[in-house]
């Protein structure tokens, strides 16, 4: 699987080789959830810092202060909470998006229309002269009785 950083830095490079192996991704819709989701992770840490000051204030303060700082806590708790599930969200939707983007094809192989375009580089063998007529598995099966 390709890195998100590399997707990101070279996103010409990333769109040519999925047009050489013919497969369509959108790669500026997985580029834009990037960002959002760097952006939810840094305002997540942010009120997670604030979150953390409270509760520090918190242990010093009595009465109703405290009573109020508390009510700011639980608000703010929902509030990262909310944008947790937010952030998984855009995650799970990254993951489906990288897992369709295949690794670069070499430069210097071939591009064609489909396998037929292959080119064979070398066999290793010899390819086995049978003496009997080859029979499919569903035919040998059938035979058998055990479909």
């Amino acid at each position: 699987m390709l890195d998100i950083k590399f997707i990101r830095e070279n996103k010409e490079l990333v769109m040519d080789g999925l047009r050489k192996k013919k497969c369509k991704v959108d790669i500026e819709k997985l580029i834009d959830l990037d960002e959002k989701r760097r952006e939810l992770i840094q305002k997540s840490e942010h009120l997670k810092a604030e979150q953390n000051e409270a509760s520090k204030k918190i242990s010093k303060l009595s009465g109703a202060e405290k009573e109020g700082e508390i009510e700011k806590m639980s608000a703010l708790k929902e509030k990262i909470s909310a944008m947790d599930a937010d952030l998984s969200t855009v995650q799970d939707e990254i993951n489906a998006l990288m897992r369709l983007i295949p690794n670069f094809p070499q430069d210097d192989v071939p591009e064609g229309k489909d396998e037929k375009d292959n080119v064979v580089l070398r066999k290793v063998g010899d390819i086995a002269k049978l003496s009997f007529i080859h029979k499919d598995y569903l035919t040998i099966a059938q035979n058998l009785d055990i479909i």
